[in-house]
């Protein structure tokens, strides 16, 4: 127990032998029966010091206090305790879900990902052939291994027939490395028609030749004019220049093949162009039906959307 002091109700008073302006902190001196001596603070106000009820007991006596108290209720003490942290926890990750559930939604809106490919991913992706199925597992190594494999600067060359899954699987992986990776998704006619209809001084470029990861689709429609070569080359040269990877998607072979007399990529890009594109891409032909479903009636269409 400590000495008491004089005091009435709210604020415990001391009146102090020495005078200390107003407002100065003290330090006034008490004694335990069981601990001895100690020290507390207090305030100075009109020749008294003034503190709240229980700032003058002894610090040991109210630490052995609460060291009884805590062994008498631990168990209630640690539930509580246990309870708040998972609350907390809870709490933190889904503010971290909603934040970064936000900042993919501003990616895609930024990537221009097609709405049809929105949210798909790989196990959305319906596997009809070995060959497309090692495709997919050639996709995700390349997203694991992103981080290193983007100091190369290459890039993905998806070709095949229609409908069997490249846009698929280009957007699946530019979702699964955003928002960390900046991503950007373009047709090839769109990036040519921005270039056409960019006023004087503008950079239309500009976005596609610095986003981390681009994805250029239709690759190979176009005529093959100079003037298409004039755009797609600083295009595509400052991005193997800056290691920066790009996915191209075509319907279109790549080169000939077997005395084929088809048009290719290299003959629509020119031998400047495909030299660049070649250099610094994986090949991953795809094969089988398309994936996309013709409707005989409203009927098969109105089963399939329930």
């Amino acid at each position: 127990m400590t000495t008491p002091f004089l005091g009435t109700g709210g604020a415990r008073r001391n009146r102090m032998a020495t005078a200390v302006p107003s407002g100065c902190t003290v330090e006034i001196a008490a004694e335990c029966a069981t601990h001895g001596r100690y020290t507390f603070t207090a305030i100075a106000l009109k020749g008294e010091a003034i503190y709240p009820p229980g700032k003058d007991r002894c610090p040991k006596c109210a630490q052995e206090e609460r060291d009884r108290y805590y062994e008498e209720h631990r168990e209630e003490i640690e539930a509580r305790q246990a309870r708040l942290e998972a609350e907390e926890r809870a709490r933190e990750e889904r503010v971290a879900a909603e934040r970064r559930q936000a900042m993919l939604d501003k990616a895609l809106h930024d990537a221009a990902i097609p709405l049809e490919y929105q949210g798909k991913g790989f196990d959305d992706f319906e596997v009809t052939t070995a060959r497309n199925g090692d495709n997919v597992r050639q996709a995700l190594l390349y997203v694991r291994n992103f981080a290193k494999l983007r100091e190369t600067g290459n890039g993905l060359f998806l070709y095949g027939p229609s409908g069997t899954g490249k846009s698929h699987i280009a957007c699946a992986i530019l979702q699964a490395l955003m928002p960390e990776v900046d991503c950007a998704y373009a047709l090839l006619w769109q990036v040519i028609a921005a270039v056409k209809a960019a006023p004087f001084g503008e950079e239309p470029l500009r976005p596609f030749m610095e986003a981390s990861l681009l994805v250029l689709d239709e690759v190979g429609v176009q005529t093959g004019s100079k003037y298409e070569e004039s755009i797609l080359y600083p295009l595509i040269d400052t991005r193997i220049t800056n290691h920066l990877p790009t996915i191209f998607i075509t319907n279109v072979q790549p080169d000939v093949r077997g005395g084929s007399d088809e048009p290719t990529v290299r003959q629509m890009l020119g031998e400047r162009l495909w030299d660049r594109v070649q250099h610094r891409s994986i090949f991953l032909r795809f094969d089988g039906q398309s994936h996309r479903k013709r409707f005989a009636s409203v009927d098969a269409l109105l089963e399939e959307v329930q």
